[in-house]
């Protein structure tokens, strides 16, 4: 690094040339940038890597007779791995039991073969090709369908994976990579370093050669190198890592926690300008909930008080599903399947304990449903007055057609085709809102078969809790310069795998592929203004991603299945939804801990092999935390904000750095470098430290829309776009430089030569004066702003930083050591003690007052251009 070699540089000349104090300065500079930078590269790298580890695959075990989820590489021999779609093998395991399981086997890098395993099947006893072990699964290898149960027999190096290239692949998404603001800061300092040695340098020889100076060449040589210096290029970007980590932090442990993987990631996060919602998982809760029960006498909503005989009895043979949904009914991770999916596993659940589901006819039997069925249903055997009956639970809606009779005030009576019709009408309705109505019907049973008429019993209608606060956070998004497009009816292959229903308040505006075609215009027609599309294909959304591509734009995709993989290889930034909960923990290493039980099936789990893909993870909201929208509001406000606090710390360094060319180079023409590199550099560390982390410290900050896209033109040319403040601190560094030498030629005001005290001063002063302004954005438009955020929480560090500055001032003035070092004798006129307060100031009241009268000049030069 460039500012590394000139401290280096100037420490060994300084030693070689006697200047001891100059040389110890730089010295302990340089070790104790190292060191700041070694404690906040290892803390950064530490939380980073613990973060990447999350992102990688994990498994379900049995161990003692208890379900655990651990990561895949802490599988041992012997454990008994749980396997279903979306899953990726940790380990060599043998097929206890299984059920239709398809996996794809990395048979060479990157080289997958798809094969059908069984736990029933026979290897010969001379088979050596491993695609042929069909009752073995090996490491790397990805469910595709079905489940199985396996004992694991070798893992890591000891797979056929692991010993075939040294290692199980994992996915790593480039933790390391500098962030683009970062990597324009640091092309930034380095380019400043070299302006500001060749500007003070040359200034300093022809003050030595024309004019009236004691300057020598090596202390002008010493100045200039410090000034360059004070540029830490790498030592900036590898400090300011510490505003992404921190945010990515606060995101993890707040009230609306988000994962977010990298600092890349959070990078991509702030630049994203379309959000691609491909399901409704960010939505909803994840649980399948009883919204209304239908049944001949009318319609009934859970909360409706009036309950007649006929909603009372379907309620008691309903009862089975309210049990379930009591012990949480979760959603699959394949969208379009999750209703099935679902009533799988409330059968499950009422197989295993139908006592805790507190059923009020007594059960003898329960068979569950096979999807592949044309109409399949499952059947609950229940007594009452000595007659055996049969439940029906349909999932459509043909078998109303098959009754005849129907439940009125709780009794059989004759139904009519025309109440038939009414009834297949709302229940198709229902599907059309993407919602899932089981048909409710019953008949007697003889043992053998069913006998006599049957009787429509209700529809219940189920659903998916949608968040409470979605919309407003969605609106919250787009505020901030996030447009989120909603898909509906994806299809894949020309096979539908998202039949997600969004409520028309979220997505007002929806248009279809077909209306495309229809009026003869492209799918990018409109692209931004359309809130929802219907029916489209992943290779039509794909197309959209390359229009938004295009333009210079990114677009994030948000989704909770691994079918849409075309999409998701063709988006900037993958977010994916899943019940994990983490918390950080730990101190100088930092760790983040997993705390989801895996043996809670309340909420639904996100494919492995999403998982691994995924850059952000977002938590399914439910009713003890909030999630979903809520959370990826919160994520993407955290990426702004730090791109938002590292622009805030940028604008300090160009002031400051304005104010120090300023203060060293001006009073070279008045006799000598009043400031040289002792002060710029020791001071000017410290300074900026403090700032920095103040700047850190900050955990809200103003988020306006295109603040990503504002930063990154700030910083590329930093003086366009902070001309009114750059304007004000260098005036006030030229005023500060010129106000001595001018008061002094008065009759009656004393001699300046309390030069190297005064300058020492006011640049201490001004940083001061500089965080202030900056870090309140003090201008006179936000005063009403500013007195409400300070009586609402009060900025501690705000306080503490000119309080610790002023205290290094005034041990430089009173401390022998210190005022021998900074050769410092105190002042000889306290005139000059008082005027060092007055440069300062006037910036800050120029500053107060720039905002405004910028924009009026600006609006002039507006109308004068128009005219």
């Amino acid at each position: 690094d460039f500012a590394y070699i000139m401290l280096m540089i100037m420490s060994v000349l300084a030693l070689c040339f006697g200047e001891n104090e100059t040389g110890a300065i730089a010295t302990v500079c340089i070790v104790v940038n190292l060191l700041v930078a070694f404690i906040v590269y290892y803390r950064t790298q530490f939380f980073c890597n613990s973060l990447e580890k999350l992102f990688l695959p994990r498994c379900r075990v049995i161990r003692e007779g208890k379900l655990y989820s651990v990561a895949g590489a802490k599988v041992v021999r012997g454990d008994v791995i749980m396997l279903e779609a979306g899953d990726i093998v940790p380990a060599d395991a043998r097929l206890i039991t299984s059920e239709k399981l398809r996996v794809k086997m990395l048979f060479e890098r990157e080289k997958f073969i798809l094969l059908d395993k069984a736990a029933e099947s026979i290897v010969f006893e001379n088979e050596k090709d491993p695609t042929r072990f069909s009752n073995i699964v090996h490491a790397a290898s990805v469910v595709v369908s079905g489940s199985a149960r396996a004992v694991v027999t070798d893992v890591g190096k000891y797979t056929y994976v692991g010993a075939k290239i040294g290692t199980i692949p994992s996915v790593s998404k480039g933790r390391d990579r500098v962030t683009t603001l970062l990597s324009l800061f640091r092309k930034y300092c380095m380019k400043c370093s070299f302006i500001l040695l060749i500007t003070v340098l040359p200034f300093s020889i022809l003050s030595m050669l024309f004019g009236n100076t004691t300057l020598s060449l090596f202390t002008a040589f010493m100045t200039a190198i410090s000034i360059a210096a004070s540029c830490m290029a790498q030592f900036s970007v590898t400090v300011c890592k510490v505003f992404y980590t921190t945010s990515m932090r606060r995101c993890i442990s707040s009230a609306s926690p988000a994962l977010i993987r990298s600092t890349d990631a959070m990078d991509k996060l702030a630049a994203t300008r379309y959000l691609f919602v491909l399901d409704g998982a960010m939505l909803s809760d994840g649980v399948l909930h009883f919204e209304k029960l239908l049944c001949a006498d009318g319609e009934f909503a859970p909360s409706d008080e009036v309950v007649n005989q006929t909603v009372r009895r379907v309620g008691e043979l309903s009862s089975l599903y309210d049990g379930a949904h009591k012990s949480s009914l979760s959603v699959s991770s394949h969208v379009f399947y999750r209703y099935e999916t679902a009533i799988k596993e409330f059968a499950d659940k009422t197989a295993a304990d139908r006592g805790a589901l507190n059923i009020r006819c007594k059960v003898t039997g329960f068979a569950a449903a096979s999807v592949e069925l044309g109409d399949p249903h499952d059947k609950l055997f229940y007594s009452e007055l000595g007659e055996k009956y049969m439940l029906s639970v349909s999932y459509t809606d043909s078998i109303i057609n098959e009754c005849t009779e129907c439940l009125v005030q709780g009794k059989p009576m004759p139904f009519s085709f025309e109440a038939r019709q009414n009834l297949m009408n709302k229940y198709r309705g229902y599907a059309r809102e993407g919602k899932k109505a089981l048909v409710l019907s019953f008949c007697r049973f003889d043992g053998y078969a069913e006998r006599g008429e049957r009787c429509f019993a209700g529809i219940l209608v189920l659903s998916e809790n949608l968040e409470l606060s979605a919309a407003g956070a969605l609106s919250n998004i787009e505020n901030i310069g996030v447009k989120p497009i909603f898909f509906k009816n994806v299809s894949v292959g020309g096979r539908d795998v998202s039949a997600t229903a969004i409520p028309s308040e979220i997505t007002p505006k929806s248009i279809s592929a077909t209306d495309f075609a229809m009026y003869g215009r492209p799918i990018t027609y409109g692209l931004g203004n359309i809130s929802c599309y219907n029916s489209f294909s992943d290779i039509q959304i794909c197309e959209l991603i390359d229009a938004i591509h295009s333009k210079g734009e990114k677009v994030s995709v948000i989704g909770f299945s691994d079918d849409f993989d075309r999409i998701y290889q063709k988006a900037d930034l993958v977010i994916c939804c899943s019940s994990d909960e983490y918390k950080v923990k730990g101190g100088f290493e930092e760790e983040i801990e997993f705390l989801q039980s895996s043996d809670d099936p309340s909420r639904a789990q996100v494919a492995e092999t999403l998982r691994r893909r995924a850059d952000v993870i977002i938590p399914r909201p439910d009713n003890k935390r909030v999630g979903g929208s809520v959370s990826l509001f919160g994520a993407i406000k955290s990426s702004l904000m730090a791109s938002a606090n590292v622009t805030n710390f940028f604008r300090y360094v160009v002031c400051m750095q304005i104010v120090r060319l300023v203060l060293v180079m001006v009073p070279m023409l008045f006799g000598s470098a009043a400031l040289d590199a002792r002060h710029v550099v020791l001071g000017g560390m410290i300074a900026d430290l403090l700032v920095m982390f103040s700047f850190v410290s900050e955990a809200r900050s103003r988020i306006r829309v295109g603040t990503y896209r504002s930063a990154i033109k700030e910083i590329t040319s930093p003086i366009k776009h902070n001309a009114p403040s750059v304007i004000c601190f260098a005036c006030g560094a030229l005023f500060a430089s010129l106000l001595p030498e001018i008061l002094s030629m008065f009759p009656g005001v004393p001699k300046y030569i309390d030069k190297t005290e005064y300058s020492f001063l006011v640049f201490i002063m001004f940083h001061i004066s500089a965080f202030l302004c900056l870090k309140l954005d003090l201008r006179q438009e936000n005063i009403s702003a500013l007195i409400k955020g300070l009586k609402k929480k009060p900025r501690v560090l705000t306080v503490i930083y000119p309080v610790l500055l002023i205290t290094f001032a005034v041990m430089c003035f009173v401390t022998p050591y210190f005022s021998a070092l900074f050769d410092i004798e105190g002042f000889s006129n306290v005139i000059y003690l008082f005027i060092s307060i007055l440069p300062p100031l006037v910036s800050t009241v120029l500053y107060f007052f720039s905002r405004r009268e910028a924009l009026a000049l600006k609006n002039v030069f507006s109308q004068n251009k128009d005219k």
